[in-house]
């Protein structure tokens, strides 16, 4: 579990995911001795890939990735529920909005300050764990 998700990170992972792909494909064609050129070439390709996507590790780590980008759309990082509220406090005192040094008898309540941010916030499930993200 991790505090934040690059969804940068994600999308290159989706990228490195779908050059195997292409290269399973392509194997797979090789070995059934159909080229561009053949008329089943793109059927066998099409139905090769959501083979690979159901059947292989790499396939539907593909397909989850897939369904969490579409679903994030341009948000930049996914924060886990456990780091919000530090979240929250690093993103207002880097915005300013509250000193990063306040006097040691100050204190702000930030879980409640984060409940009252969360609004602003989309959720999404991954492997059980929930994060917060903005569109």
């Amino acid at each position: 579990m991790s505090d934040y998700l690059n969804v940068d990170e994600l999308r290159d992972r989706v990228s490195e995911l779908e050059d195997e792909r292409d290269q399973f494909l392509d194997e797979t064609c090789e070995e059934a001795g159909i080229d561009e050129d053949h008329d089943d070439y793109n059927n066998l390709r099409e139905e090769t890939a959501e083979v690979w996507e159901k059947q292989q590790p790499e396939g539907q780590e593909y397909a989850k990735l897939i369904d969490i980008i579409e679903e994030v759309g341009s948000a930049d990082f996914l924060i886990h529920e456990s780091h919000f509220s530090d979240h929250v406090r690093e993103m207002l005192e880097d915005g300013g909005d509250v000193p990063k040094k306040l006097a040691w008898y100050i204190e702000i309540d930030w879980e409640a300050t984060a409940e009252n941010i969360r609004s602003d916030y989309s959720t999404i499930e991954i492997d059980g764990q929930t994060y917060y993200y903005r569109d």
